[in-house]
């Protein structure tokens, strides 16, 4: 039979809970929690303590199992509207599909960690926006590249393509070779401490070789 309560008690080793049937006076003993997958594949997400639940009981309310949890006057579907799927937790983070304008959301309060052997994604444009952004390995760009702030390049290079050599702490930074089909300055380029716009050279009287930037 079809019965209405609130957990009172949770056993999370044992998947296990207890239901305070208001209506008919008592508690129940241990019940099984339903869940959409319980095997290889499961689905973890216990209930509250007080949630409202819909239980599937015998008639003497001796066995049975609780099926799930049913909305009631403390707790609506906040923000519900049709063809949207959101998935909200207690500090408020979200996962929402908005199923009408084809569009992912996630709004997490905290940090987000993903871990995986390989990560492919192919968007006609990506956009992120961070104070600093950090890349621990070899960066490869196949396309062009336009960068509009500063660049600060530091560590050690290779002369050979593809061929990355790591850093260790202590190390003194180098760059051992760039090559490039056309480098363009807009103010000056400096080597050390000779500019390339303002360095002077001095040569014989009689012409022949000049002497190294002065």
């Amino acid at each position: 039979m079809l019965a209405f309560g609130s957990i009172c008690e949770i056993d999370l080793d044992k998947g296990l809970a207890k239901v305070n049937f208001e209506e008919e006076g008592f508690v129940s003993g241990w019940l099984k929690m339903g869940v959409m997958r319980a095997g290889a594949d499961s689905f973890i997400f216990p209930y509250d303590i007080n949630e409202h639940v819909y239980c599937q009981m015998d008639e003497n309310f001796e066995y049975g199992v609780v099926c799930g949890a049913v909305y009631d006057e403390g707790n609506k579907p906040e923000g519900a509207q049709k063809g949207i799927i959101r998935l909200k937790f207690r500090d408020n983070s979200t996962l929402e599909y908005d199923g009408n304008s084809h569009t992912l959301s996630l709004d997490i309060k905290g940090d987000i960690s993903v871990k995986c052997e390989k990560a492919d994604i192919t968007a006609n444009e990506v956009e992120i926006t961070a104070t600093t952004t950090k890349l621990n390995g070899l960066l490869e760009v196949s396309g062009a590249a336009i960068i509009q702030g500063m660049v600060s390049v530091g560590g050690l290079g290779s002369s050979t393509p593809g061929v990355p050599i790591p850093t260790e702490a202590g190390t003194e930074l180098n760059i051992q070779k760039i090559s490039a089909e056309t480098i363009t300055a807009s103010n000056d380029v400096t080597a050390g401490t000779d500019s390339l716009k303002s360095h002077k050279h001095t040569a014989p009287s009689g012409g022949g070789l000049t002497t190294p930037p002065i």
